[in-house]
């Protein structure tokens, strides 16, 4: 319920609001807390107020003058009005989930990534790569990895961590994706426009061990290197096997395809080509939290 007092020439009687500075006039606030306050002042004769009636003026004394003031919201205690929530893209948004594995020569590992902050508008991306089974010391490894989204702000050359741009490009060229875009690269640095093309460009740079963030160096891996990512909103369907049978059945008719995410690691001192391929895990439901 909101609050209600009532002033009197004589100053206010019984309002708690802190919006009423106890004035020396007739007036009623009404205060919904939180979202806006109504005032009504009933004009005393010697108080000159705008009206937009026709009357004439000395009619304008009995008047009503309402005035509706709208809160600003408190970016101290306002959060959820302020906020700038990330905008979906696809399958990328906050908590999107992708499994699948990294290959590195004959040996394959299981890897899990969430994707936890989602900003195309600055090219930003940031989330969780989980592995296990790559060393005995961590049966599962978890790092935290930003990304730079590649378009106008950032390009193809890596320009960084011991990459050239030949590296590069061996690199993107092994995205099927790829072949459609380079036409409209521009240089020096190899950038694109921004506008949706059915596939997002991306390296991956991964930043510290979690949880324990003050772990730089591990016996068997490393993350000094960096990935060259592709995720692929509308991969080509997988084609139907073969039958060696003489009588065909008739082949069921194709579903929805999984957007994919493959990508590359890169270091100079480390076998290369090392493949990551996950295809991303659909929500039965969507959950979002904020503290406050």
């Amino acid at each position: 319920m909101p609050s209600e007092c009532l002033s009197s020439d004589t100053g206010c009687t019984s309002c708690t609001s802190q919006l009423c500075g106890c004035r020396p006039i007739k007036e009623k606030h009404i205060v919904v807390p939180g979202v806006l306050s109504v005032v009504t002042q009933l004009a005393p004769p010697n108080l000159t107020t705008q009206s937009t009636s026709n009357q004439p003026r000395s009619s304008r004394h009995h008047s009503h003058q309402q005035t509706i003031t709208i809160q600003s919201p408190s970016p101290l205690t306002d959060i959820t009005r302020l906020r700038v929530r990330p905008q979906p893209h696809y399958c990328l948004y906050p908590g999107a989930r992708f499994e699948g594995s990294q290959k590195s020569g004959l040996n394959s590992y299981e890897v899990a990534v969430t994707l936890t902050d989602i900003d195309l508008g600055s090219s930003h991306l940031c989330g969780y790569l989980s592995i296990k089974g790559l060393t005995d010391d961590y049966p599962e490894l978890t790092t935290y990895f930003d990304a730079d989204v590649i378009g106008e702000q950032y390009g193809f050359r890596t320009e960084n961590w011991g990459a050239t741009e030949a590296d590069d490009i061996t690199h993107w060229n092994r995205f099927p994706a790829f072949r459609h875009v380079r036409s409209e690269m521009k240089r020096p640095r190899l950038t694109i426009p921004d506008r949706d093309r059915g596939a997002v460009f991306m390296r991956w740079k991964e930043k510290f061990l979690v949880p324990d963030h003050r772990v730089q160096d591990i016996n068997g891996a490393s993350f000094a290197g960096f990935y060259y990512v592709c995720i692929d909103f509308n991969p080509p369907a997988p084609s139907p096997a073969t039958s060696s049978s003489r009588r065909r059945e008739p082949s069921p008719r194709p579903g929805p395809v999984n957007p994919t995410m493959s990508g590359f690691y890169y270091h100079k001192n480390f076998e290369p080509y090392q493949q990551l391929s996950l295809s991303y895990v659909p929500e039965r439901y969507t959950s979002a939290f904020e503290f406050r």
